[in-house]
């Protein structure tokens, strides 16, 4: 099964992130992790049921997070739910990059393939401490 996912992402975004079978198996684990309590379709069964650009922007920011996770000592796998919700609190920048990177790879790719251009105005307003 993740070898078919691998296959229906974007090729280009594949090579450029290094996204590997072990990845998407990564993937799926954080995710349900993450989202242990979810009711409803999770991020998970959205990569699995629409294998597109949309797929891939997903499995970009999860791996992007992962990454820099990692990058920190954390095994985001060894933690249960709420121990995983405090570090990504704790680690808001890894969230902040995610998106950043799935944004980057969306625009990339409308651009290659509709031929529409935009820039990508600040999707996060910074908020006072409390």
């Amino acid at each position: 099964m993740h070898r078919d996912v691998l296959g229906k992402l974007d090729h280009l975004a594949v090579a450029r992130y290094q996204i590997t079978e072990r990845d998407i198996q990564i993937i799926e684990q954080y995710l349900k992790i993450i989202q242990a309590k979810l009711v409803g379709a999770s991020v998970w069964q959205e990569i699995v049921d629409f294998p597109s650009a949309y797929a891939t922007s997903l499995v970009i920011h999860e791996l992007v997070e992962i990454r820099l996770l990692q990058a920190r000592g954390i095994d985001p796998l060894r933690l249960d739910t709420i121990s995983l919700q405090r570090t990504l609190e704790a680690n808001i920048d890894a969230h902040v990059q995610a998106i950043v990177d799935e944004h980057l790879y969306l625009q990339g790719y409308i651009a290659h393939n509709y031929k529409q251009f935009f820039k990508l105005a600040p999707c996060l307003k910074p908020t006072a401490a409390m």
